[in-house]
This record gives structure tokens, sequence and C-alpha cells, in this order.
């Protein structure tokens, strides 16, 4: 049985009345405090905007689910809003919202729900898909684009500053890592 409190239907002065607080605030936050925590790239950090989304819709519902009522079904439910709801305010002058974002935020619950999991928090796990988005092609360098790249003049040449940059471009094109990954790395000592 799932169990969903009606937002606004609790009488003034209630005992559970504290504040407009939703049940989820609480356990949300102490998931991002648990990913911040564990060091996680800044780009990680900031899909906070995947909990935003998630409270309108739970308002738009009527719903302020407790913990046990993230089902399956419930996230399917929430899916499929994000991918009908157009966004309030065009982006690249499109109001449709895009598969990759909506896997992005549903990436970000499902390593919510793992984590309620592994706390305990939930008894079963919850399991769902991520959309599939359209498959694209990904531009690559052309052999004389690298070239001129390393013919450039912060590259070229056998001083130190040369070398590392060299360095640091044949990392970042042979790996696909960006840049803050690298930048972000620190010092890395030789075993």
């Amino acid at each position: 049985m799932k169990r969903y409190r009606r937002l606004g239907n609790r009488p003034p002065g209630s005992a559970d009345t504290v504040s407009n607080a939703t049940i989820l605030e609480r356990p949300i936050a102490n998931f991002l405090a648990h990913q911040a925590s564990r060091n996680l790239s800044p780009y990680t950090l900031r899909n906070q905007s995947t909990f935003a989304s998630l409270t309108p819709f739970c308002a738009a519902k009527g719903l302020d689910p407790d913990l046990e009522a993230l089902t399956t079904d419930f996230f399917r439910r929430y899916q499929g809003g994000l991918l009908a709801e157009p966004l309030p305010v065009p982006r690249h002058g499109q109001t449709e919202r895009q598969a990759g974002t909506v896997a992005a935020r549903i990436r970000q619950l499902r390593a919510f729900c793992r984590w309620l999991e592994e706390e305990g928090r939930i008894a079963r796990p919850v399991r769902f898909n991520l959309p599939k988005g359209p498959a694209c092609d990904i531009a690559t360098l052309t052999d004389a684009q690298v070239a001129a790249i390393f013919r450039s003049r912060h590259l070229a040449g056998d001083s130190t500053p040369a070398k590392r940059n060299r360095a640091l471009i044949s990392l970042l094109l042979d790996s696909g890592l960006r840049l803050a990954e690298i930048a972000g790395g620190g010092y890395w000592p030789s075993r």
C-alpha cells in the first residue's frame, strides 16, 4: 500500500504541522551531504536541480510521499511527467526537455534510491530505467587539427611549460577527461 500524505489536508495547529517542509527534505539533504563528503566533482554536486523539480511534481499531484512510497511506479510517473512537461523558460529556443536531461535527473534519483537502500531507510530496492535518447555522433578532431594544436607556440619547443602543456593536451585528447577533472586532480605521486 502506497503511503502518500495529501498536502494541505492537515488541520491547522495539528501535531505534525511543523513547517511547510516536505517529508523528503531531510533524507534529500542527508543524501546531498553524503555526496559532498565523497569528494565528487563539482559538476556532479551541482545536479541538485533534480530534487528541486521533484518537489513541484509532488505538489502538482498533491502528494507528499514518505520513503516507503518511493517505488518504481512513482519514479516512472515522475519520469513521464518530466518528459511531458515543457520547460518553464526556453533553452536554445526549445521548450521541450531533452531525453539526456531527463536521464541525468533519473540517474541522480537512482543514486538517491541506492543510498536509501544502503542506509536501510527503505525496505525494497527501487529500480527504474533511464529514458533512451537519440543517438548522436560526437565530433572528433581530424589529424590535421591535432597537428595544428601541437604546432602552437604554447606546445612547441623543449621548454618545461611546453612539455607540460603537451602532456596535458595529450591526456585530454587520449582519455576524454574534462579540463576540470585534470585541473582538480592535484599531485599524483609515482609508485
